[in-house]
């Protein structure tokens, strides 16, 4: 407002007409107005002077070129002209090495209400930054009016190019571009924006009108405006094609002049919604009125969208509002829209008068009408262009040829740094602590070594952490944040921004937590700097990376007082956002640091590297190699070179840190015959531990995983890992693997390589100590990654015989158990063991108790009247405990036996005192219920009937259902030994008790059996059992008092078999489990037939747990035992009194496919 009252601008009519805009509006008139009626031939009709042709605005190359750089004054002359003159600016301080449209972004979208000033021209650009804005506007009316044209796109849009790419050379700060309409339609803008990117525009302004333009100001009701949807077209093919060429921060505003042209607030809003909704970055709201209340009327409706699509407005006719009503009302930024061009006029035409009246310079040069001419060399920065010439002419003036290099005095050349181009490690690290950073968390590098280096030496450990990986080092430094308000520093190579995009997208964004973080980003691979493959992609994509993740970032200067600069733009800015702010390190920023703390090599180290390597090398012959990336690969590669040997079994993964165990995995389940060694580092190893969980999981038999660990990151400046803490061969075995072990000296490497590469195994891990250190001379591969990827994928196919024999083994790498108990369980059965348990915890005892009640729900039995009673040790343990305790003193048992487990319920009574009869069956033959029901009618005193339902001597299957109906008619009581049935087949209804154990059918590990008991029975067994640790009586009333065992109970055992009743519901309980035991007896049973085997159970009186196998004539079953054995399976001898014969099991953790793949060897070692 006193700009514009104190007369001090001409009013925006005087710049039209010094454009001649009448003359225009007359044309128009002759061109336009004219030929309004034209709708065909017939117009021209008697019309001599008619001329159908229409003179097209805009177009065209021509327009001022830059003119090349002159000027002759001798240099001293000049600098005493320029000596003592010290101007009067308030320049605007860009973020170091922010780009500008990030810049530009951060300026419409911060907290503060932002200003942008407008330019014309490389001096009114450059006035503007100095004057302190922080952006420009380059405005169309002004551009044109400093060419003399009008504002009606009479200036082709390769003239604006011109002046805004003078403007950008000239200043640092962001310039958003009055594009008009985008000089045509969605093609041509979208060529605007490839153009502007070019030439470092930040961002541009387009309108809803129809090219050709005319200004806002003139007729403005009379313009039409582009329709919605060709707009929004036009939008979103300029956001296309910024994200193409890679301008991810490129600016675009959409700019609607509905209210210049007479339209309502509805359509306004109309057309921004649509604008917001097509891509636009913020929406321009452009009024003529002298108040601002259609502004006002829209910022009201426009509501929370400001947040996501700010809004930009010119208050060049309602200049009187107060500019605190703008930042009420969350406008986003104002552009002071010409006031910069009528400002120059009115001055011009000032000291044009003055002059042409004085006719004389007097006046203008005394009065300060003129600024002096030493400002105008300041503006055109000579001094730049005379220190240059010191750098660039007078230091070469004596080089007449190479010599001039050989006494190291020349100037330094190709950037070599020295130590006055870098900084230190220790000012940058105070540099963060003055600014409240404070605590450090990350991943070493080599770029950073120097920094890593320091902060190992002089930060306590409580404030810095050498995490596994990037992505942990960002969640270290939100919890840092969230328990102190203070934001961390973490620090990373840029390949480990790609660990790092999950935490930084889903934890500290500004859209979710908000969590200020400073990233410190060495930059490998920067583009122009020659380094290894593996780092030029993400060199090239960094800044573009950045960019997409919404993280602002600047490059460190390499200049003290720059670096004190930008760290401090970088808190403020991490203040302002609340989101992270990244900081990019260029290679040799950083005078050289040594690290002081040397990480000691891992106690009872004696070996290096590379002999370590040598000898593994030497052990495997013939093997596939996958190393890791760093000296490993490196050391791998130069023995293949000293040996002379091709490197067609090695793959070198020169990048990709920690993945070199999951590339193996793939390539050994592609390839199961070829033998694959993994090449590990601690680093590595531990920076995707969860790649162990997924070997174990898949448990592929024919890789070997040799970690080799120093515990430090050697290569990128010895920090340490962490590893030498770690029992690495421990968290192996606790994932799953087979087996793992560590070794330290050669002796024990030469033992252990020799056993490995011998005898055939699960999966396994070898841990090798080896201390720090390598070669000064060790070389680099020297062929691409792409010919090492060709000859390994030549050598990987080749036909050859299978390396190594590779036996079968579980997920959890154990041999097969084909055996009818213990047998195969599942790993995660395995693993619920791996826990410590207090017996008296209510936690273990509300287990037992859960435990306790599932049992007899798989039972299929009445919950309300029967009671699972558990008693540690093997199912022999339960069967005991039940004949001690529920058949009184007094009363006789029949025990039917068909085989060796009905003996030993007779051994059991016997050694008890108690009377038992015996009914003796034929081991391969099911008991007969009528044989029963004749011995209890012979002998009347018998009230026990003790039977067994699935004879595991030989897999027969009992009619245990029959047996108990019988009985339970003529009122006797019914134990059944259900040991391998329970859980697979359906309990009789109507047993007084069914004993059984933890493992066989249900899976579990042996260590607890059970007995379900008749509640009414047990009850009045008190003092029957002649045991103390085996009364069901004292252990069941126990349990009901306080939910506790009697004695220690085996808790690991306990919790195995929680998992597998868990597993067994999963299944789908007895039934399915039955199925798909059911399914492999089919197959064992008729591979043997195949195998011509005698098998003594007949197929319908066979149980789906176990089948017996009679032997051959001179069959050895020692070395049939040992063959099976040596590819993984296990299986057990036979119990027939009358015949030879061995037992293969089919219960446990296999499925048919499993049983498929099993009963193969069987036939193998059978020499089928």
């Amino acid at each position: 407002a006193p700009l514009e009252n104190s007369g001090r601008v001409v009013p925006v009519k005087e710049v039209f007409r010094l454009q001649n805009l009448h003359e225009l509006l007359e044309a128009e008139k002759k061109y336009v107005d004219a030929y309004a009626d034209c709708h065909g031939p017939e117009f021209f009709a008697g019309r001599d002077n008619a001329d159908p042709k229409r003179i097209e605005n805009g177009g065209g190359d021509a327009g001022p070129k830059k003119a090349a750089p002159g000027g002759t004054g001798k240099k001293s002359a000049v600098e005493d002209e320029l000596a003592g003159y010290v101007p009067t600016v308030r320049p605007c301080k860009p973020p170091v090495g922010m780009s500008k449209a990030a810049q530009l972004r951060a300026l419409l979208q911060g907290p503060e209400l932002g200003f942008l000033m407008e330019a014309h021209n490389g001096l009114s650009a450059k006035i503007v930054q100095e004057a302190g804005f922080k952006g420009i506007w380059a405005s169309g009316l002004s551009i044109s009016a400093s060419l003399g044209v009008r504002d009606n796109n009479e200036a082709s849009y390769t003239q604006v190019l011109d002046v805004v790419e003078y403007m950008s050379d000239a200043t640092d700060i962001p310039i958003l571009l009055d594009g008009d309409t985008g000089y045509g339609d969605f093609n041509n803008a979208r060529r605007l924006i490839r153009k502007l990117k070019d030439i470092d525009i930040a961002g541009v302004c387009l309108e809803d009108k129809i090219f050709p333009k005319m200004n806002s100001f003139m007729m403005g009701e009379k313009q039409e405006l582009a329709p919605i949807g060709e707009f929004c077209g036009k939008i979103r093919a300029c956001k296309d094609e910024a994200r193409r060429i890679g301008a991810h921060d490129f600016v675009l505003v959409a700019r609607t002049e509905s209210f210049i042209t007479g339209k309502t607030l509805e359509e306004a809003l109309r057309r921004a919604e649509s604008y917001r909704l097509a891509g636009a970055d913020a929406v321009l709201c452009h009024s003529k009125k002298k108040e601002d209340t259609d502004i006002q009327a829209f910022m009201a409706a426009w509501g929370k969208r400001s947040a996501t699509c700010p809004v930009v407005i010119v208050p060049t006719t309602y200049y009187n509002t107060p500019t605190q009503e703008f930042r009420d009302a969350k406008v986003g930024a104002v552009i002071w829209a010409n006031h910069n061009v009528r400002s120059s006029i009115a001055a011009m035409k000032e000291t044009t008068a003055l002059i042409y009246n004085s006719q004389s310079l007097v006046t203008v040069e005394k009065e300060n009408k003129v600024v002096p001419v030493k400002e105008v060399f300041r503006l055109q920065e000579l001094q730049e262009l005379l220190d240059a010439e010191v750098k660039y002419v007078e230091d070469f003036a004596t080089c007449n040829g190479p010599e001039f290099w050989s006494n190291g005095s020349g100037p330094k050349i190709n950037g070599t740094a020295t130590s006055s181009d870098c900084i230190s490690a220790e000012s940058f690290v105070t540099a963060l602590g003055e600014h409240g950073v404070s605590f450090f968390a990350g991943v070493p590098d080599s770029l950073l070594k120097a920094f890593g280096a320091y902060i190992s030496d002089h930060v306590p450990a409580s404030q810095h952490i050498i995490t596994a990986n990037e992505g942990n080092a960002i969640a270290v430094a939100a919890g840092h944040y969230l328990a102190t308000k203070k934001p961390a520093c973490v620090y990373m190579q840029n390949s480990g921004l790609g660990n790092a995009v999950n935490p930084i997208t889903s934890l500290v964004h500004k859209k979710v937590y908000s969590i200020p973080v400073l990233l410190v980003i060495g930059w490998r691979a920067e583009p122009g700097v020659k380094d290894e493959p593996q780092h030029v992609a993400q060199g090239e994509i960094t800044p573009a990376m950045l960019d997409l993740l919404d993280v602002p970032y600047l490059v460190l200067p390499q200049e003290e007082a720059a670096m004190q600069a930008a760290v401090k733009f970088a808190a403020e800015s991490m203040a302002e956002r609340s989101a992270p702010f990244a900081i990019i390190v260029k290679k040799n920023t950083f005078d050289a640091y040594t690290l002081k703390n040397i990480v000691p090599a891992p106690s009872g180290a004696e070996l290096l590297r590379e002999p370590a390597l040598e000898g593994i090398v030497k052990a495997y012959p013939g093997a596939v190699f996958v190393s890791t990336t760093g000296y490993t690969s490196r050391e791998l590669y130069e023995i293949r070179k000293k040996h002379g040997s091709g490197h067609e079994s090695d793959f070198y993964t020169v990048g990709s840190m920690g993945h070199c165990s999951s590339i193996a995995l793939g390539i050994a389940m592609a390839r199961p015959e070829k033998l694959v060694v993994v090449l590990d580092g601690d680093g590595a190893a531990l920076m995707h531990l969860g790649a162990m969980t997924q070997l174990a999981k898949v448990g592929p038999s024919n890789i070997r995983h040799i970690v080799l660990n120093n515990g430090c990151h050697e290569s990128v400046g010895g920090q340490s890992t962490g590893a030498a803490d770690v029992d690495i061969p421990g968290v192996a075995l606790s994932c799953g693997y087979r087996q793992a072990f560590s070794v330290s000296t050669e002796a024990a490497l030469v033992s252990a390589l020799e056993k490995s590469s011998t005898e055939g195994s699960g999966l396994s891990l070898m841990e090798i100590i080896v201390k720090p250190g390598t070669r000064k001379d060790l070389g680099r591969p020297t062929t691409t990654p792409a010919k090492n990827k060709e000859a390994f994928m030549a050598g990987l196919c080749s036909a050859t015989a299978p390396l190594l024999p590779t036996p079968l083994c579980t997920p959890s790498g154990d041999k097969y158990l084909l055996t009818p108990g213990p047998l195969t369980t599942s790993v995660k059965t395995k693993k619920a063991m791996f826990a410590d348990w207090g017996s008296r915890d209510e936690r273990f005892v509300a287990m037992t108790a859960a435990v306790s009640d599932e049992l007899v729900k798989v039972s299929g039995l009445d919950t309300e009247a029967y009671v699972a009673v558990m008693i540690p040790g093997s199912g022999t343990n339960a069967v005991e405990a039940a004949m001690a305790t529920l058949i009184g003193r007094d009363e006789k048992a029949l025990v039917v036996i068909n085989g060796a487990y009905g003996h030993r319920i007779k051994t059991i009574l016997d050694r008890m005192g108690r009377s038992a009869s015996t009914l003796f069956s034929s081991e391969i033959l099911p008991v007969s219920v009528a044989a029963v029901e004749q011995e209890l009618v012979k002998d009347p005193s018998i009230s026990v009937v003790c039977v067994v339902y699935v004879e595991t001597t030989t897999g027969v299957l009992n009619p245990v259902d029959e047996v108990t109906r019988m009985c339970k008619s003529k009122g006797k009581k019914v134990l059944i030994d259900a040991m391998s049935a329970f859980g697979s087949l359906e309990m009789p209804q109507g047993a007084d008790a069914v004993m059984a154990s933890s493992n066989k059918c249900l899976q579990g590990v042996p260590g607890i059996s059970f007995c379900i008991a008749r509640t009414s029975v047990l009850e009045k067994c008190e003092g029957n059992s002649t045991s103390l640790s085996l009364d069901l009586y004292a252990q069941w009333k126990g349990f009901t008092s306080n939910g506790q065992w009697r004695f220690t109970p085996p808790c690991q055992v306990l919790s195995a078999l929680s998992q597998a009743l868990h597993e067994l519901r999963v299944e789908g309980g007895p039934a399915q489990r039955r199925a798909r035991y059911e399914a492999n007896c089919r197959i064992l049973r008729s591979a043997l037939k195949e195998a011509q085997m005698e098998l003594p159970v007949d197929e319908g009186h066979q149980a789906p747990a176990i089948v017996t196998v009679k032997s051959p004539a001179n069959f050895d079953f020692g070395a049939f035992y040992d063959a099976l054995s040596r590819r993984g399976i296990l299986v057990y001898p036979g119990k027939l009194s009358e015949m030879e014969c061995f037992r293969i099991g089919c219960i446990g953790n296999i499925g048919p496919k499993d049983m498929e793949v099993l009963v193969g060897e069987i036939k193998c070692a059978l020499g089928v």
